[in-house]
């Protein structure tokens, strides 16, 4: 969940959903996706995966033998590469790491350095081997004169309040983004951390940019649309913004773009087409669409005009000498099992997800959207043959995600994208045989965990063993159902007979929490806090609750019927103007004013007839559930 986030404008798109059906499958390879790729020289291309990997090669139109494969980073998904020359690469990942490499074409996939930032990177690009600018998830934008000198060479300054998806410096006087709202920013010196905003696409995300000295800049959404300036630093006025890639009508989502000097741009889009124009100049340009790859055209580089190097979403590389000679110029180098209900699921980022059943298992995927085969199974809790249900989880990175069980243990691990990594049991104090039905970690270093009794478990050091957990419990609760952390100072949990608690001190104890009952004349079954202004609960007769002021009391609080009598069983929060909850009819709700009343609501029926139990948002593009019947219910923006 994205903690802090504002209120976004309303998109005119929505969430198209889709069922994974979970009856035993054959598990299969799938390929990386390839997140990056930067080619300093026609005789050298580094690409990225989410799988953690490196791909580089000498040769990078001479066939999948000429890749080396290395795994330089665990199961973390690194996002973004930028090799400014042979002697140096940089990299970004999502578990809070910047990544070198000082001799990047070396035998074996070159020698790799990971730097812990702290914070997680999406984009990178390095106008020289000593000057980096990389962009994360908060809207910060970093910058650095000495990219292999540590953490402490590297500073930040906030200038969105959207994850910056895409990034381009061709030199020390020009860098350009874009963010996840459609918003392109621009500095004519990003050492002085000076940047101006440039609305100039309010519906989709800018997923890819790419600037030439020229200069030029291209840029691509996830509607078809080429975002073109010849003169990036001047007002908005000055883009223009064309549909290229729309073959049944409707807009298909380009993925990567890169421009050589010439000019010739090449992108790519989900359907596996490359888009080429050597006529982008200061307008859109006439693009060419050629049919390239079976998966999604995820990462670009361009040395020249006679060499460009991609990446799909199956873990291939394409490449071609003639990438304005059709598909025949193209080569392509390289080549769930979920049977009980999903009661919990935590999204840390678009690129994992992470579900917990009624028998122990843990399912994850690093590409929710991709159907049954993209999830993988992993039993974590049983006991002399017993299975435990794991009712919650919650996930505040990659790096770690805590779930827990009806027994009073909470489990962990560090390495959530590695569906077989080992976790780690921890019998909380106190509550061996209680069962645990919420948890919430708003950062690593604090967790809540609440249960059927009435109690509140915590921890500062969730990973510390059961030393590290302590125990407190309300005398005056009802059985507590869920608990959302909108900060690391406000925590909320809801009960069934209808009351909230609240504290804004989480690790204080039982008196550090106020309980405020009569907020609902039922059962609240959920609770979703996407910051400290906003918290929505969730009821069983169809009802949304609401505050704008979780700690202000019962009058706060305010009830709209959204759902006729439905039994609405989970609520997530992306921002402030972007809720979905899910109920016992195989419904979504969703709304992005969700304190404006049932107006506000839409109803939509995805998963009939089926019980939705979990839902994460991870933002207004992506929202990943389960349901009762074994499905992985997933929506996403098209």
């Amino acid at each position: 969940m994205l903690m802090g986030a504002q209120p976004v404008a309303a998109s005119g798109k929505t969430l198209t959903w889709s069922v994974a059906g979970v009856t035993p499958v054959p598990h299969y390879g799938v390929g990386a996706q390839v997140g990056g790729m930067s080619c300093p020289s026609s005789a050298l291309c580094v690409g990225v995966t989410y799988n953690g990997d490196v791909l580089t090669s000498t040769d990078p139109s001479g066939g999948a033998s000429s890749w080396v494969v290395a795994d330089v980073d665990g199961d973390i998904p690194i996002d973004s590469v930028s090799c400014p020359s042979t002697s140096l690469c940089v990299a970004v990942d999502q578990g809070g790491n910047v990544l070198t490499s000082q001799n990047p074409g070396a035998a074996g996939g070159g020698v790799w350095t990971p730097t812990d930032v702290g914070w997680i990177g999406l984009a990178v690009s390095c106008v020289s081997t000593t000057f980096c600018v990389a962009s994360d998830y908060t809207g910060d934008v970093h910058t650095t004169t000495d990219p292999t000198g540590g953490a402490s060479e590297w500073s930040g300054v906030n200038i969105d309040n959207r994850a910056i998806d895409s990034l381009s410096c061709p030199e020390t006087t020009l860098c350009v983004a874009g963010d996840e709202n459609g918003n392109v920013f621009v500095s004519a010196d990003p050492a002085a951390q000076t940047w101006t905003p440039e609305h100039i696409d309010a519906v989709d995300p800018v997923t890819s940019m790419s600037c030439t000295s020229a200069p030029l800049c291209v840029g691509t959404d996830l509607n078809g649309d080429v975002l073109t300036t010849d003169d990036p630093t001047a007002a908005s006025g000055d883009w223009s913004v064309a549909q290229v890639d729309a073959p049944s009508g409707s807009g298909v989502q380009l993925e990567s773009v890169n421009c050589a000097s010439g000019p010739l741009c090449v992108a790519g889009d989900v359907f596996g087409d490359v888009l080429t124009s050597t006529t982008v100049g200061s307008g859109s340009g006439t693009w060419t669409v050629t049919p390239v790859a079976s998966a999604p055209i995820t990462a670009m580089s361009c040395p020249s005009q006679t060499l460009c190097v991609g990446g799909d979403a199956a873990g291939n590389v394409i490449a071609s000498t003639d990438p304005t000679g059709g598909s025949s110029a193209w080569s392509t180098a390289a080549d769930l099992d979920l049977t009980h209900p999903i009661e919990a699921v935590s999204c840390p980022s678009t690129k994992l997800c992470v579900a917990t059943d009624s028998v122990g298992d843990v399912v994850t995927s690093k590409n929710p959207t991709g159907g049954a085969s993209a999830w993988k199974v992993h039993q974590i809790d049983t006991e002399n043959g017993e299975l435990f249900p794991l009712l919650a989880v919650s996930c505040p990175s990659v790096k770690l995600c805590v779930t827990v069980d009806d027994v009073g243990d909470v489990l962990t691990s560090t390495k959530p994208a590695n569906a077989t990594a080992a976790w780690t049991k921890i019998t909380v104090p106190g509550a061996q045989g209680f069962t645990f039905t919420g948890v919430s970690c708003p950062t690593v270093k604090l967790c809540v965990a609440v249960d059927g009794n009435g109690d509140v478990a915590v921890s500062t050091d969730p990973t510390g063993g059961a030393s590290a957990w302590s125990l407190a419990r309300f005398v005056n609760a009802g059985g507590i159902a869920s608990v959302s952390c909108g900060s690391k100072t406000l925590c909320v949990a809801v009960d069934y007979r209808g009351a909230v608690l609240t504290t804004t001190d989480p690790t204080g104890g039982g008196p550090a929490w106020t309980v405020t009952t009569g907020v609902d004349t039922t059962a609240l079954d959920s609770v979703s806090c996407p910051d400290p202004q906003l918290c929505v609960a969730v009821d069983d007769r169809g009802g949304v609750v609401t505050s704008t002021d979780p700690t202000g009391g019962q009058g706060a609080w305010n009830r709209a019927d959204i759902d006729g009598t439905n039994h609405l069983f989970a609520v997530s929060c992306a921002t402030d103007a972007f809720c979905v909850a899910g109920d016992d009819h195989g419904d979504v709700v969703s709304s992005k004013d969700p304190t404006a009343g049932a107006s506000a609501w839409t109803v939509a029926t995805v998963d009939s007839p089926h019980w939705i139990l979990g839902l994460s948002c991870v933002s207004t593009a992506l929202c990943a559930g389960g349901d009762d019947a074994y499905d992985a219910v997933v929506g996403a923006k098209r």
